[in-house]
Order: structure tokens, then sequence, then C-alpha cells
């Protein structure tokens, strides 16, 4: 039976403390839809912002030219009002949307508005995004990893559907919401499975396990909320939850001075309660063992570097003997650092090489535990 469905998700981050002020906006973002169907509508975001935004356009289109884009309507107006506070789900449009293939949207506004709800990748192959500040023209998407790619509002995909896919959440800090890891493991399910799979990425660059974002700088304040508070009221459930969590809970209190180191066994404990969470929640949940990283700490604070490498390493110990942690240390770690090939060169994420490596070790975990194929 037809329904509506989540189809593609990449949630956008609480960026109140840096808002961006523009004077226009016109702004293209790609989303892969996971899911087939007739009909699809929008979902888009003002959950942060203190005033209404109007967007004079927005269309669909199955090409990032917008070549014949449908125009997107609320009410059966054309002029889009997202009010302040709020999530607005636009009104549905015939659309044939097929699983695997991206939809284009692109985003008009042609007054002044201060955007405070912001979404990113740096993998631009399932999800890409771009923005200019000029009404009149329509960016082109950027390519590449090695930069990051960011729009505003948009946060997802629903179709008008009867497919029954497998539905990934994503979610933790900078390694998830990057996509490379998301991107790769997405394939290697649709490829075992033959079932359509469903993204939906709701990791925030900074999170923490345990604790909300320390106020102390504006950038830290866009953390958001821990990934334990996050997950306590969930908006979208899954049938596998993947969280790569716990670096920032030992790398921030060292930039931070309103965040503070956990003991080993806080956030050991942290992880028991996530899977708890999870689990009552009806998803099953596989995280990984905290990779290695560095401060970048002068060689006059090098015992602090290794006493930090010496918590994770305590920490990891623990994690894992649990049954739904995946050690990714021998992958893409070496003494106590990320590889060279698999370093995004600052030694705190995963470089595309690296992400392979440990979506491979994700999806090995989640086709032993589960069954996801259409005919188990």
């Amino acid at each position: 039976m037809k329904n509506w469905q989540w189809a593609a998700v990449s949630t956008c981050d609480n960026f109140s403390s840096l808002p961006f002020k523009l004077p226009q906006l016109s702004q293209l973002v790609k989303l892969t839809v996971g899911i087939s169907g007739s009909s699809i509508r929008l979902s888009l975001a003002n959950r942060y912002g203190d005033n209404n935004l109007v967007f004079n356009q927005v269309l669909v289109a199955d090409n990032p030219q917008m070549t014949n884009g449908q125009v997107v309507t609320t009410a059966r107006h054309s002029t889009i009002v997202v009010p302040a506070g709020q999530v607005l789900v636009t009104d549905s449009i015939a659309y044939s949307a097929t699983a695997g293939q991206p939809i284009y949207v692109q985003m008009v506004a042609r007054r002044a508005q201060t955007y405070a709800d912001f979404a990113n990748t740096y993998d631009p192959r399932m999800v890409n995004g771009t923005y200019g500040r000029t009404a009149q023209l329509l960016p082109l998407l950027p390519t590449g990893y090695a930069a990051r790619k960011g729009w505003f509002c948009l946060e997802g995909v629903q179709v008008f559907s009867n497919d029954l896919p497998l539905k990934v959440k994503l979610t933790g800090d900078s390694l998830a919401e990057m996509g490379m890891v998301a991107t790769n493991l997405v394939s290697q399910l649709h490829k075992r499975s033959g079932r359509p799979v469903v993204l939906i990425n709701t990791a925030v660059s900074g999170s923490r396990l345990l604790n909300d974002a320390p106020l102390d700088e504006p950038l830290f304040a866009t953390f958001g909320q821990s990934l334990l508070h996050r997950l306590a009221k969930p908006r979208w459930m899954a049938d596998v939850t993947v969280a790569l969590t716990g670096s920032n809970d030992l790398v921030l209190p060292f930039w931070s001075h309103d965040a503070y180191l956990p003991t080993s066994q806080q956030l050991v404990n942290g992880v028991d309660n996530l899977s708890r969470l999870v689990a009552q929640q009806g998803s099953r949940l596989v995280m990984t063992t905290i990779p290695p990283f560095d401060l970048h700490l002068p060689a006059s604070q090098a015992a602090v570097s290794r006493h930090l490498d010496e918590v994770r390493f305590h920490i990891n110990q623990q994690l894992v003997k649990r049954p739904f942690v995946v050690n990714v240390e021998p992958l893409v770690g070496a003494n106590g650092r990320l590889r060279p090939s698999a370093d995004f060169g600052d030694q705190l994420h995963y470089s595309p090489a690296g992400a392979i490596l440990v979506a491979s070790a994700l999806f090995d975990w989640i086709d032993d535990k589960m069954t996801i194929s259409n005919n188990g």
C-alpha cells in the first residue's frame, strides 16, 4: 500500500550563533532518493531562525540545469513562507522519483534574510549543495571532496511509494556528516540486498556523545545537543542506526573552556546508554571504536597528547567487548595516528580511502547481524 515515506534526509544544524545574512539567495541542492514513487514533497526547516523565511520560487527537476523544473507550492501558493521555529512540508507534486536517482531543488529568495538552519556535506555523490548571494543566477554544484558544500533549510524529500526500503540512520559527528562513510555504506547495502536503501543523515559536526555544545565560542555553539539528547526524541526511525561518535568528547575539552574531559567509564557508560536507547526505538545499533586523532599540540605538551591517547586506548578496550562495536583501529590507524592513506589531512577525519575501509567494516557487521536481502 502506498504511503508517504522519507526518501532522503540530511538534517540542518543550528547556526543561530553564526547566522548567514544574505541580501538574496539562489541555492541548488541534490538529494538522492532511496525509493521510487509517483509524487514527492519537500521538508523545509526553519527551526532555529527568529524570523519567517520567504522563498519566491522553489523548483524541482531531474537535472542540475533545472531544465523543465516543476514549481513547488504550499497551500497552492508558489511563494513559500517557512515560519520561524517550524518545519514546513510542501504540497505534493506529480514527479516520477526513481530509487538511486537524484532530485535537484532550486530555492530562490529575492529579499534580504538571515538563515540559521544549515546543512552540509563533503562527499558530493549522493548529496550536494551550494548557494549564491544573487537570486538571478543558478549556481553550479561543486565537485571533489576537499571543501565543504552547504545549503539552507532543505532537510529532506518524501515520496509517495509502496517500496519497503532498508532505512539507515547515520548519526554522530563530522565523521558521519561529511558523507563519505554514508555514501559507501549505502552503495554496499544496496548491492548486497537488492532492496531500496534510504539514508537518514542526522549527524552534526562537533557533536559529542555525552554533553551539549559549549557556549564559550559561537562556533562551538553550532555543535548542538549531545547525541544522547538528540536520539531521545527521534523524528526519523530506522532499521539500523550507525553512530560515529566519541572523538569530540575527548578533543573538545582542549579547545573549549566550558567542556570537560570525561572519564573512560563515563564515556563507556554513555555508549551503553546509547545502545539501550536505540534498542527501545526498535533499531539495531552499530558503531565504531574511537579512531586516532591528533590535537596538534606543541612539543612541550607531548605528555598531554600521550595521556589522551591512553584514555582513548582504554575506552576502546572496553568498547570492543560490546557486540555492536566495530574496531576500526587496525584499518585506519597505526601507532596512535591515522594512516596517511586514511587521513583527510588534519589527523581528525577520514580521507575518501579511509571512509571506504570504515564503511566496508560497518557493512560486514550489518550483513552478518541483520537480514537485509529481499528474500530473507
